[in-house]
C-alpha cells in the first residue's frame, strides 16, 4: 500500500524557505530621529525653556537619588554612616525642591558657578604662562587662554542669561545632529530590509521547485518499482 501527499508540518517547502527580515524598526528609528530633531529646534529656538527642561530633569533624579539614600539610611539605623546618609538625603531633596520650584534661577546659579570656575582657571592659566615664559620656551598661547577665558567668565557671571542661552542653543544643536543621525539610519535599514526581502524572492522560489522535483521523480521511481513507499514531502520511507 503506498501513500501520497501526505503532508507533515515543518517539513517539505518551509523548510527550503528562508524568511527575509522583516526590517520593522526602521519604521521605529525614523520617528525617533524625527521626534528628536524637532526637539533639539525647538531648543535651538527657545533655548531658555531647553535648560528649564534640563534642571527638572536633573532635579527629578536628584529627588530619586535622596529617596533611595534615605530609605536605605533608615533600613540601616544603628550602623555607622546611617544617620549621614539620612541626612545628605534630605539636603539633597531640598535642593532638587529648590530647583523645581526655581528652575530659571537654578539655571543661572549653575551658569554663574561655571563662569566663576571658567574665570579661576583662566586667571591660573594666564599667571602660569607670564611666570613660565621664557624658561620653557615661548608660553604666549597660555597667557592667550587664559585672557579668553577671563572675558568668557566675567560674560557669564554679569550676564548669566546669556550663557543660558548659549547652553540651550548647544543642547538643541546636540539633539538636532542626534535625530538627523536616527534619520539617516533609518533610511539605510529600511533599504537594507528591502534588499534582503527581494533577494529571498528567488531563493524561496528555486527552493520549492526543486522540492517539487524531488517528489516527481520519487513518484515516478515508486510508479516503475510497484513498492509500497511512502513519500512524505520529499522523503521516501520504505
Amino acid at each position: 500500500m503506498s501513500i501520497s501527499g501526505m503532508h507533515v508540518p515543518g517539513m517539505g517547502q518551509d523548510r527550503f524557505a528562508r524568511r527575509a527580515p522583516s526590517g520593522r524598526g526602521w519604521l521605529a528609528c525614523l520617528v525617533a530621529g524625527i521626534v528628536i530633531t524637532a526637539a533639539g529646534l525647538a531648543c535651538m529656538i527657545w533655548p531658555g525653556h531647553s535648560v528649564n527642561a534640563l534642571v527638572r530633569i536633573i532635579a527629578l533624579a536628584m529627588i530619586v537619588s535622596a529617596l533611595g539614600s534615605v530609605v536605605t539610611g533608615l533600613r540601616s539605623r544603628g550602623r555607622v554612616g546611617s544617620g549621614m546618609m539620612v541626612l545628605s538625603g534630605v539636603l539633597l531633596a531640598l535642593a532638587a525642591v529648590f530647583m523645581l520650584w526655581h528652575p530659571g534661577l537654578t539655571g543661572e546659579l549653575i551658569i554663574m558657578a561655571m563662569g566663576g570656575a571658567i574665570l579661576v582657571c583662566s586667571l591660573a592659566a594666564g599667571a602660569l604662562g607670564t611666570v613660565l615664559h621664557g624658561s620653557f620656551g615661548s608660553t604666549r598661547w597660555l597667557q592667550v587662554i587664559g585672557l579668553i577665558g577671563i572675558v568668557i567668565g566675567i560674560v557669564l557671571l554679569v550676564h548669566p542669561q546669556f550663557g543660558t542661552a548659549a547652553a540651550g542653543i548647544v543642547i538643541g544643536l546636540l539633539m538636532a545632529l542626534f535625530g538627523a543621525s536616527l534619520i539617516a539610519f533609518a533610511v539605510r535599514l529600511r533599504g537594507y530590509a528591502i534588499g534582503a526581502r527581494a533577494a529571498s524572492i528567488p531563493h524561496e522560489t528555486m527552493a520549492a521547485r526543486r522540492a517539487a522535483d524531488r517528489v516527481r521523480r520519487r513518484r515516478g521511481g515508486r510508479d516503475e518499482d510497484g513498492g509500497d513507499d511512502v513519500i512524505i514531502e520529499g522523503d521516501v520511507i520504505d
